[in-house]
């Protein structure tokens, strides 16, 4: 099938400050899928594919600018009201709208925090990220292969333009008729979870629990929407529950479906 393409164009006009004694600063362009729930009850992505998605679902872009260079760089942003990320679905040549566009914009410091920061202007630390995030509705595509690319036009001050380090990825987009309800299930849980949206979550899990009672899935999801709410003894009764699940070898569809490592990886990390 021939790769259709979600164009993701940066309007930032900016550029870098830097004082004559600095070094030139290295900013690289990443763009990735955020939140992505991975896959546990179906086959992994086809080549060239790096994700896997089904008809209706939300694609989640994470697209970075980053300062890999030892000093500061001060980023100018456009103007208010003039999006920083502007999103385009090309089809055969032609352009047309994806069902669905958000976006939002925030700084994200090297331990993880993120500071919401409207200024005209962000200084980007030494590891610092200025990240943002789409959210593309495939409601309306059909099923084939498709390629996410970040462009942007931002640059520093002398001229360094922005490294292109990561500038796209593939995901392969499944009919949902092919799919299993427990997969369906799962990632619907997934992203309600990564969404803080802890109540439809933990619904979402019973939904999965009914479908596919012996689903390690259930217990891992419920045991991060506990921490999340700051339950850690629920959490970790959660974990072991997950980890009874493995050793009884019950998850026999996360096993059928399982990659290379995948149940040793996931073993190790509940610790037994």
């Amino acid at each position: 099938m021939r790769a259709r393409y979600f164009l993701l164009a940066l309007t930032v006009v900016a550029g870098v400050v830097l004082r004559a004694q600095d070094a030139p600063t290295s900013l690289v362009l990443v763009t990735t899928a955020g939140d992505y729930p991975g896959e546990t009850y179906t086959d992994g992505p086809a080549a060239p594919a790096e994700f896997v998605f089904f008809e209706g679902e939300v694609v989640t872009v994470d697209v970075s600018v980053a300062n890999w260079s030892p000093t500061p760089a001060t980023v100018r942003l456009p103007a208010a009201g003039v999006p920083a990320v502007r999103a385009a679905v090309l089809r055969g040549g032609r352009t047309a709208p994806p069902g669905k566009l958000e976006q939002s914009m925030w700084l994200e410091t090297v331990d993880g925090s993120r500071v919401v920061q409207p200024e005209p202007t962000l200084s980007i630390a030494a590891g610092d990220a200025v990240r943002w995030r789409v959210r593309l509705d495939t409601a309306g595509l059909p099923p084939d292969f498709y390629v996410v690319q970040a462009q942007t036009v931002v640059t520093a001050e002398r001229g360094d333009a922005i490294r292109r380090q990561r500038p796209e990825f593939t995901f392969e987009l499944r009919a949902r008729s092919g799919a299993l309800p427990a997969e369906l299930a799962r990632r619907a849980a997934e992203q309600l979870t990564a969404d803080g949206d802890v109540v439809r979550a933990r619904a979402a899990t019973e939904v999965l629990e009914r479908i596919y009672p012996d689903s390690v899935a259930v217990h891992l999801i419920r045991s991060r929407i506990a921490e999340a709410e700051g339950n850690e003894a629920l959490a970790r009764r959660e974990l072991n529950i997950a980890a009874g699940y493995m050793r009884a070898e019950r998850d026999t569809l996360f096993r059928q479906f399982a990659r290379p490592g995948q149940i040793e990886d996931l073993i190790d990390s509940l610790g037994f």
